[in-house]
């Protein structure tokens, strides 16, 4: 899982700003229907768990985006994405179609860590203070569990160049940075989904996405 903040090249720099200045808000409302339509019922789960996330997790603060489950990635090195642009404006999340939906919604939470921070301007990198604080809060409120994450830094020990983890100030051992990245599966934690599902913003019938989607085949099919 990794994420990426696009900056404008020197000949794209109108037509980005351009591209902001003109950008018209996504609804949650209408992230759900573009999902429902684009991959039906995985496609909505996903949506409803991302506003579910943000409304808990993140008080309603993340800004809804476009969202992607591609069935194949770059040269399979990654399962989540997070894009953002050198505006600190989310471009899109993505999250690999052929997993569970269990791991689907982790990665998720994953990515949406790499969003919280991106909008808030702050580093979004695992081996940084940022990303650990988030993950050691977002573990203690889901789960109820402490946990201590710090950011590997360079040493001299015994005349060598390493890298260390410093303890927590009580002297707690940090979490491994395989585990840091790999946050929260990677040490073996995972979403509760349905509770996050209560969450779920209503939506007539007549414009959900999936009832759309369905009439037209219907209508297509004769």
């Amino acid at each position: 899982m990794s994420s990426q903040a696009l900056r404008p090249s020197a000949q794209r720099v109108d037509d980005i700003e351009l591209l902001e200045a003109d950008r018209h808000p996504l609804t949650v409302q209408q992230l759900r229907q573009l999902m429902g339509w684009t991959y039906g019922a995985d496609g909505q789960l996903l949506a409803d768990l991302w506003h579910g996330f943000n409304q808990t997790l993140w008080d309603g603060k993340l800004d809804p985006a476009p969202m992607w489950m591609p069935t194949c990635t770059d040269w399979g090195r990654w399962i989540g994405l997070y894009r953002g642009n050198h505006a600190n404006q989310t471009l899109s999340i993505q999250v690999k179609w052929q997993l569970s939906e269990q791991a689907r919604a982790d990665i998720l939470l994953h990515e949406m860590v790499h969003q919280a921070l991106h909008e808030a301007r702050q580093c979004t990198k695992h081996n940084a203070v940022p990303w650990c604080q988030e993950i050691m809060r977002l573990t203690q409120e889901i789960w109820g569990v402490q946990i201590w994450a710090s950011p590997s830094e360079p040493r001299k020990v015994q005349g060598k160049s390493t890298r260390v983890q410093k303890p927590s100030p009580t002297g707690a051992e940090s979490i491994t940075r395989k585990q840091i990245a790999s946050w929260p599966h990677g040490i073996g934690l995972h979403v509760p989904i349905q509770h996050y599902l209560g969450r779920i913003i209503d939506v007539e019938p007549e414009h959900d996405a999936l009832s759309q989607r369905q009439m037209l085949l219907e209508a297509a099919h004769g």
